[in-house]
């Protein structure tokens, strides 16, 4: 949306997000971050955060997808992190 649109929509009352999907939110690096916490494996962050630019990586060349496009990297993430985590 552009500026203009967010102003109008935010006018209505509505909540304009400022990443493009929830999935941006989730795949952040700050919150695939604090898997290491949780988890307290230092690496675990890093590895799901180079499989998400992997993932991101792949989408673009192979499927044309923005890279900002979260939703068509998740499942190389998500399948990372079933391997990762059993």
């Amino acid at each position: 949306m552009t500026d203009d649109e967010v102003s109008d929509v935010e006018a209505q009352g509505c909540r304009v997000l400022s990443r493009r999907h929830l999935e941006s939110f989730l795949l952040a690096d700050d919150a695939l971050q604090a898997v290491d916490d949780t988890y307290e494996q230092p690496a675990l962050g890093d590895q799901l955060i180079a499989a998400r630019n992997q993932a991101t990586t792949d989408a673009v060349a192979n499927r044309s997808k923005s890279p900002d496009e979260m939703k068509a990297a998740a499942g190389g993430v998500y399948n990372t992190a079933k391997q990762l985590f059993n």
